[in-house]
């Protein structure tokens, strides 16, 4: 064989080889495309093949992030996984405010900074007329700017483009990528699972996996306070600081603001036995003082506007609804009304947040929630303490069983109930 033949042959086989590597991966993201496992796309959705996405929830900061550009909503709800299992995107209160196209974009554990940078992202492509943040303290810890998965490449922003570099890699990472072969694969052989979390075209979960979940687990009781006794047992030892995130919480207003957003904030409800573990870990002077700190700094944006302050309204306070009592261990069959653990509420509760918020309250409603005021936030915080040296003394079993589940974690020393 010639040296031409030779060459000829080493073309063919380059040719052959290109042919088939291409071949190969037009087919790996055509494959990845019509199962979609982030639920990037949405082109097919069949049930029992890929219409529960089980890693949206495993990405949501990225599958939120395009979820929302593509929806282009007129009302959007913000905040953490509390506001994302409770805040109903179709509570008929949103068409009373002039929305028809809302999204639930909180998503677990989102930080004051990724607040603001998805808030700006969605608007981008909105833009919304109205805003519902629901607030908690763990946002705005100075120590956490963002938590992994978070990418200001993908978010589109007014001072500096839109996401085109971070939408390239996450088009990448969906579509080409052997990790997303994989996860393709998966979400076709765990359409049965009931434990997957689930979420509607709106972004927020469905209820069917929170109940799986906790049954599995033995029942409400059970699985309350799982990771809050192991990982909040560092609360009374680390300093805990907000005045960086309440300057992010300031240009939030200010964007606001400038944009004539509606903006509705308030402090998320949480089960009397959570408010109970701010108490243990130290941290219950520090809750107190974030809530002034909300309340002055919105009176010091409505000052310098001249306008009318944006409201916050305060859940996060002990009555009968927060002090819903929890089933006994091992019962696997009584179900909460208002929540699914101390951490998050149900949709049950979500719809009375958003009655008081968006004003749409009946006659003789039970007047959940207060709005905060600065002037009048002192008298509120002694109404709080009131109500909790009522909840402690009808409660003491609860409170034994909170205190004796960390000590059993090796975690604190037990410690005496005290009403104070």
């Amino acid at each position: 064989m010639n040296h031409s033949d030779t060459k000829g042959a080493s073309g063919k086989f380059f040719s052959c080889y290109v042919s088939v590597v291409v071949l190969f991966l037009g087919s790996v993201c055509l494959f990845n495309l019509f199962v979609d496992p982030f639920g990037l796309f949405g082109l097919v959705g069949i049930e029992g093949f890929n219409e529960q996405k089980p890693e949206f929830f495993n990405h949501l900061r990225m599958t939120k992030a395009h979820a929302v550009r593509l929806y282009e909503p007129d009302g959007v709800i913000c905040g953490t996984s509390r506001a994302e299992y409770g805040l109903d995107p179709d509570h008929p209160a949103w068409k009373r405010n002039g929305c028809n196209r809302v999204y639930n974009l909180a998503f677990s554990s989102c930080r004051i900074y990724e607040l603001k940078q998805y808030m700006q992202h969605a608007y981008c492509h909105g833009p919304y007329r109205v805003a519902v943040l629901g607030l908690d303290l763990f946002m705005f810890d100075d120590r956490v700017r963002s938590e992994a998965g978070f990418s200001d490449a993908r978010l589109s922003r007014f001072e500096g483009g839109f996401g085109v570099t971070g939408w390239i890699q996450d088009l990448y990472v969906s579509l080409i990528s052997y990790d997303a072969l994989k996860k393709s694969i998966a979400t076709i052989l765990t359409q049965d699972n009931p434990l997957i979390v689930a979420y509607n075209k709106k972004g927020m979960r469905t209820p069917g996996s929170a109940w799986a979940r906790i049954v599995q687990a033995g029942g409400h009781r059970n699985v309350d306070g799982m990771g809050f006794d192991t990982t909040g047992a560092e609360q009374d030892r680390v300093p805990f600081s907000f005045e960086q995130s309440m300057q992010l919480f300031r240009e939030i207003l200010d964007f606001c603001r400038s944009r004539g957003i509606d903006l509705r904030m308030f402090i998320s409800p949480v089960h009397a036995r959570f408010l109970e573990r701010l108490h243990v870990w130290g941290r219950w002077e520090t809750y107190e003082q974030w809530k002034r700190a909300l309340a002055r700094t919105l009176a010091e944006e409505a000052e310098e506007a001249g306008k009318p302050g944006f409201p916050l309204w305060d859940f996060g306070g002990y009555c009968a609804l927060t002090g819903e009592p929890f089933p006994a261990y091992g019962d696997r069959t009584t179900q909460m009304r208002w929540f699914w653990e101390s951490s998050h509420y149900r949709k049950e509760l979500g719809d009375l947040v958003l009655n008081r918020v968006l004003g749409m309250e009946s006659a003789g409603s039970d007047r959940f929630g207060v709005r905060l005021d600065i002037r009048s936030m002192e008298e509120h915080l002694q109404a709080i303490r009131a109500a909790r040296r009522a909840y402690v003394a009808g409660h003491i079993e609860d409170l034994r069983d909170i205190r004796s589940r960390r000590a059993n974690a090796g975690m604190i020393k037990k410690a005496s109930v005290r009403t104070e």
